[in-house]
Formats: C-alpha cells, structure tokens, sequence
C-alpha cells in the first residue's frame, strides 16, 4: 500500500471515490494499520466505510481503527472521515469526540464526500509522526480512564486499539500484531500489582511459560509472554465470537443438547490443561467463548497455575468468583483438579436452569452454602433427568466424590449427548 492521497475501508467507497481521484484500498481496519505501520509516511487521508467495520465479526470498529492511526503517529495522524448507516447518530458521536475529522451518514454521493475531504483535511503542523507507546508508566497514569481514551499505543509489535476488561489485578487490550495483521488479546499484569505482590508475580510469569506449550481447538490460542516496558504480559489470540455469559443472559438458559455440548468441549480443553499439570481456576460462563463457528474456547488464563507449583499459592488464598469456587477451596486448600471439575458443573447448571446454583449474598452466606453442598442439592432438585447424575457428580462436597479423570467426565458428557 502506497502513503497516496486516499486510502479506503470498503469496496462500496473505494469504486465510487476511484472514479474522481487515485484511491488505495485496505481489505479491512487490522489490514490497513498493519500496512501503514510498514509505510514511509502517513496517507493525507482516509475514509472508512460502514461495509467494512461494521459488519458481523468485522476486526475491527472505525473508532478502534481511529485509535489505531493515533496510535501509530500521534499527532501527525491523518484526517479521518466515517461513513456510517442511517440510525449510528451515537456512534456518530463517539467518533467525532474521538478526533475523527468528518462523519457521514449514508445516503451519501461520491463527489460530496470529496468536498467534505477537502474542507476538513487538516495540516500536521510539521510535525513528524511519533507513535505513542503503551508501558508500565502510561498504565500508571490511565487508571482513572481506559488506556486508550486518547488514542492507541504500541507495545513491542502489537498495536493497541480498545480496552477489553480490567480487573485489580490486570488489564486486557484488544491490539493488533503488526506483522501479520492479526488481533490479539493482550493481557498484562499491573505494574503496582507486581512490585506489592512478588508472589502473584511469579506465579503469572511461570504460568504463562507453561501455556505457550499448551495448544487446543476448545483453548484460545497463546501467542507469546514474557515482559515488555516494564510490563508482564501475555499475548493470546482474540477470538470474535460471544461470550458465554451474554448468551446466557440474553436467552434467559440454554437447550439441554447445546448446554451439554458446550460442557464437553470445554471438558476437552481442561483436560488438555491438566495433562500438563495446569489447573484453570477460573472456570465460569464469562471466560468461554462461543466463536464464528459455534465451537466453546476456554479463555482467560489469569488464574492458571501448574499443580506441582505448591510455592505459589499462599495459604488460605482465595482467588476466582465466590459461587464457582470448589468448597474445599474455600476452606483453605489449593485448587487442584477436582475444583476445576467442581467450577465446571456450576457451569453447566446455570446454562440449563438460568439461575444461581448458590444463592447470591454475603460472602460468608455463600461460603456456608457451598460447604453444605447446596450446589449439588440444587442440581438433584431442578436438573432434568439426562444430566442429573453427571452434574451432581462433579458438584459433590468432596473432591473425591467427583471425577478423577475428565476423560471419564468427558465419556458420560457424550452419553448424555446420544441419549
């Protein structure tokens, strides 16, 4: 791609702008950033098309791909214009606060957006573009905001777009790997965090090493790890697709098939955690993913640890949402196996019926429920007959009640699913 005058997002705005002047034609937002970061100076302008960005599954939204073009040149970032659908007048909004140059509401002809180009292309001044780059003391000054309320940033060779989750403990960006073109879920630990808690440091170093080696089509995929700008981090591939939580919520409970379906795979992935002697710990609705494909990915690895690490976990340490963690966990033992199993079948529960398997309240409230087992008496109560014994299984009070291996949880899964 030439730094020409014009550069599009969109076949519907590159054939009706080709015909009035020279236009350079990105496929889509991640495809576009990655070949301008490669670019001996920024293009004079770019317009970008609803077709594009606005689609289903579509890389990326105009106002990450505006923040992209910040990120990569800062002040000197050319001039943007947006052409969007009728009834995006908020999006029209976010966008012209964020800096876009000019928004466009569709129907719109060829030869006006030219003139609405011209009368708002803007000048940098001189000055030369410098990418604005994303480190442990930048995450320190944006906590009150999101890190990208001002534009993207670098980190290494990912470009940094949207802020995705934060937690008091890490944050996860949406970014783009520059070198291919590719998104990324780029999660780092807190840098504060890091310098307080050696312990939680050492364990998201040594954990994430131990991922690289871990590869499954129900996992999300991981990149890399390591530290970068002072911070520690872990670069995972981002999946488009829906969270299991949303599905959830937004259908009030699943089809007993699709809840069961869904638990096996998510049962394949585990396992393939635990025969490397990693146990999730963080096993609920909001950390699968349903991708394009309807396959459940296990994502967000944040609380993995390996099994044999005992140093890691100091005693009587908590970590995880209170109705998914295993009883005896909560009475002070160590995740293992079994409490991933346990979390597993909490799971499945909420999918099928739509509600808490521990009632919501105080911590100590739910504490004393989950060590009366009163998942597992829920799950005898409103589960159908099909996935009765399985499910109470693997929310039994005891460990070893549960199952021992996932292959064999895995097993009555599928003869749960053949009827």
């Amino acid at each position: 791609m030439s730094s020409g005058r014009l550069i599009t997002i969109g076949s519907e705005l590159a054939a009706a702008l080709r015909e009035l002047c020279p236009v350079d034609e990105a496929e889509h937002g991640a495809d576009l950033l990655a070949q301008l970061s490669r670019a001996d100076s920024p293009p004079e302008l770019v317009v970008i098309g609803a077709s594009a960005s606005l689609a289903e599954g579509a890389s990326l939204t105009p106002l990450e791909i505006l923040r992209g073009l910040q990120g990569l040149y800062g002040f000197a970032a050319p001039p943007t214009i947006v052409a969007l659908p009728p009834g995006q007048e908020q999006t029209m909004a976010e966008l012209l606060g964020a800096g876009a140059a000019d928004v466009v509401l569709s129907p719109w002809r060829g030869p006006d957006l030219l003139a609405r180009a011209a009368a708002r292309r803007r000048s940098s001044g001189g000055a030369q573009p410098q990418a604005r780059v994303l480190d442990a003391g930048v995450l320190r000054v944006a906590l009150a905001q999101p890190v990208t309320a001002r534009g993207g940033a670098l980190f290494g060779l990912t470009l940094v777009v949207s802020e995705l989750s934060q937690t008091i403990r890490t944050r996860v960006f949406k970014g783009v790997r520059l070198e291919d073109g590719s998104l990324s879920a780029l999660k780092v630990l807190d840098p504060d965090v890091a310098v307080r808690d050696e312990d939680l440091a050492g364990r998201f170093a040594r954990e994430q090493q131990i991922l690289l080696e871990v590869e499954h089509p129900n996992l999300v995929p991981i990149r890399s790890a390591g530290t970068l700008g002072g911070l520690r981090y872990l670069d995972m591939d981002f999946v488009v697709g829906e969270p299991l939580r949303d599905r959830v919520g937004r259908l009030g409970s699943l089809p007993v098939e699709e809840a069961v379906r869904i638990a096996c795979e998510v049962a394949r992935g585990l396992a393939a955690l635990h025969e490397r002697g990693i146990v999730h710990r963080d096993i609920k609705p909001e950390n699968i993913l349903i991708d394009r494909e309807g396959r459940a990915r296990l994502c967000d690895f944040g609380l993995s640890k390996a099994q044999n690490d005992a140093g890691l976990t100091r005693e009587g340490e908590i970590l995880g949402t209170v109705a998914f963690i295993a009883p005896e966990v909560l009475c002070g033992t160590a995740p293992a196996f079994h409490s991933d199993v346990y979390a597993l079948g909490i799971t499945v529960f909420e999918l099928v019926t739509g509600e808490d398997a521990i009632e919501s309240g105080t911590p100590d409230q739910m504490f004393r429920l989950a060590v009366q087992g009163a998942a597992q008496q829920q799950a005898m109560k409103e589960l159908p007959d099909r996935v009765r014994p399985v499910v109470s299984r693997m929310l039994a009070v005891d460990p070893g009640d549960r199952y021992d291996r996932l292959e064999d949880l895995i097993a009555d899964l599928e003869r749960t699913l053949a009827g």
